[in-house]
């Protein structure tokens, strides 16, 4: 949705206001790492463990969860809100917003990974349109017939994503996947697996945005208008990502449980093939881009071009860490990983001041490529060292196996 509205906000939208609209998205993909401890990675990785009725009470307990969480997080705004946010034009009642919308996203995101885990892709896809098409439909309301500007964007986001809740959470209710029971073991059982990852999943955050802020600082909201407008397209190579891993995963964690020779040789051949067509799309998307980037953005942001083949080999090398991440996290080597990533995300941070400092905004796009490089390579090393996988004799198994 970022990407398909990036054209229609670039016409009614300043630089300016488009940097203030970036800030407040960044703000919202990191609440929604800290509301509910991000408790989709833990569906993903217990659910071909957990029976029904485990499943069912693990939900009511990571709703406890989300909720403290939203609360804590509303304590914290309300000492910091003058702050903090004043410089971004973001009072109490839009951080309040913000929040909400966070909160229900985790959900609608928590019900979507229960779909994928499900292997229905139908109904997935039917909740994933509805979802993005009332977005789509309130924020035309908003800022364009309404003229409300970037903070229409916001009150668009919370009514589509409240009216996305209600019916997702129907469909929780009629498969019986919500108990009337906060067990403190199983509240201790998720908070004990995702509190740890909280590190990182938030290194992850920041090598994905912290650039905007330190942009703010040294060049300016405007500038990060333009450089949002670029990553929006980055985000779209990071869709076509996500929606690989989505179907991949249930088959990796289903099918690498089995220890056998000649399905990790197939795991491995898939991985490698992976690889190969990342680069092949990020070669494919630099023409798109080329020829269509000038035709659907509004004047006043062709600038953002130019930071776009970095953006675009930063984001296929991290699509090429999520595929490889999952062999560690099968390992429950979750300490390792977020070691990498908090490096990684420390290494991020030095580079942006360094880079901004001395380049300009593309120093941002340059941090950005670097860092998701290094930590690619650091985990693939990690995952060659630690887990006996063919990843240079797979085709001889496969031609013995025939």
């Amino acid at each position: 949705m970022p990407l398909i509205l990036t054209p229609l906000l670039t016409v009614v939208l300043t630089p300016s206001d488009y940097g203030y609209l970036g800030i407040a998205t960044i703000i919202v993909s990191l609440l929604r790492i800290v509301i509910g401890f991000n408790p989709s990675l833990f569906l993903i990785t217990k659910y071909f463990t957990l029976s029904k009725d485990q499943l069912s009470k693990y939900y009511t307990n990571i709703f406890a969860v989300i909720f403290l969480t939203f609360l804590v997080v509303m304590s914290i705004f309300t000492l910091t809100v003058s702050v903090l946010f004043a410089r971004y034009k973001l009072d109490f009642l839009l951080l309040l917003i913000l929040s909400l919308t966070s909160a229900f996203m985790v959900v609608e995101s928590l019900i979507l990974v229960q779909f994928q885990m499900e292997k229905k892709a139908k109904s997935f896809l039917k909740y994933s349109l509805i979802s993005s098409g009332l977005q789509l439909c309130l924020i035309l309301v908003s800022v364009v017939i309404l003229k409300l500007g970037w903070k229409g964007k916001l009150f668009a986001d919370l009514l589509s994503e409240l009216i996305i809740f209600f019916v997702l959470i129907q469909y929780l209710i009629k498969s019986n996947l919500i108990s009337r029971e906060v067990s403190k073991s199983y509240l201790k059982g998720f908070v004990s697996f995702s509190l740890p990852l909280l590190p990182h999943s938030t290194s992850i955050w920041i090598m994905n945005f912290i650039d905007r802020f330190i942009l703010g600082q040294f060049v300016g909201i405007s500038e990060v208008g333009q450089y949002t407008v670029a990553y929006n397209f980055g985000l779209g190579l990071s869709l076509l990502f996500d929606a690989l891993q989505r179907v991949w995963q249930p088959y990796f964690y289903e099918y690498i449980q089995k220890e056998d020779s000649i399905i990790k040789a197939k795991i491995v051949k898939l991985t490698w093939i992976y690889y190969f067509l990342s680069f092949v799309v990020f070669g494919i998307l630099q023409l798109l881009v080329v020829t269509l980037f000038p035709l659907i953005i509004g004047k006043s942001f062709e600038k953002a071009m130019v930071y776009l083949p970095l953006i675009f080999l930063g984001y296929t090398f991290q699509g090429m860490y999520r595929g490889i991440a999952s062999y560690l996290y099968y390992l429950n080597k979750t300490t390792l990983l977020m070691t990498i990533t908090v490096s990684s995300a420390i290494m991020n941070i030095v580079l942006d001041v360094v880079l901004i400092k001395q380049n300009g905004t593309i120093g941002a796009a340059q941090a950005t490529c670097i860092t998701y490089i290094i930590s690619f390579l650091a985990v693939q090393l990690a995952v060659l060292k630690i887990y006996d996988m063919p990843w240079f004799s797979f085709s001889k198994i496969l031609k013995k196996s025939k």
